[in-house]
């Protein structure tokens, strides 16, 4: 169908994705769940790879303290499980981002387990559940994340 705009839907009835055809060929505009997966998923995987490889990164035990912990990446503290985490999520938004709806609805997953891993980091100080270390700057990315995706999420798809 097309209207003044000159965009059409693609697909057809049943197609509840929300992707919008904006030039008559075929491009379709991603959603703003879509961007955030594919965007956060991509740079979780990288950063938990490079995170094995740093120095220590790959050790799966916590410090006795923060202040301790050798394995650092770009001022966040890392180790195997946190790594591994990444990877996975990273993956999983990945996986997500080419349909609108299951974007929508992994951000939004993602964006409240972040917010309570955020909440626990805040809590503990120094791990989330013994799992893996956190310091401010961990706490505040985990946060951010959050926030973007609970955004992501929960604002309206815009059609023109």
């Amino acid at each position: 169908m097309e209207g003044s705009t000159g965009a059409r839907r693609v697909g057809t009835t049943g197609d509840t994705s929300g992707d919008v055809d904006r030039d008559g060929k075929g491009g379709k505009k991603r959603s703003l769940a879509q961007l955030f997966c594919l965007i956060v998923g991509l740079t979780l995987l990288v950063a938990g790879i490079i995170g094995f490889l740093v120095e220590d990164g790959s050790s799966f035990s916590l410090p006795d303290s923060v202040e301790d912990s050798p394995a650092e990446l770009l001022g966040f503290l890392i180790n195997g499980w946190e790594n591994i985490i990444h990877i996975a999520t990273g993956a999983l938004l990945l996986f997500a981002s080419p349909k609108a709806n299951l974007a929508r609805t992994v951000a939004l997953i993602f964006g409240v387990v972040y917010a309570l891993v955020t909440v626990l980091g805040f809590i503990d100080g120094e791990s989330v559940l013994g799992l893996f270390p956190v310091n401010t700057a961990t706490n505040l990315l985990h946060a951010a994340l959050s926030a973007a995706a609970l955004l992501a999420a929960l604002l309206p798809t815009k059609e023109t």
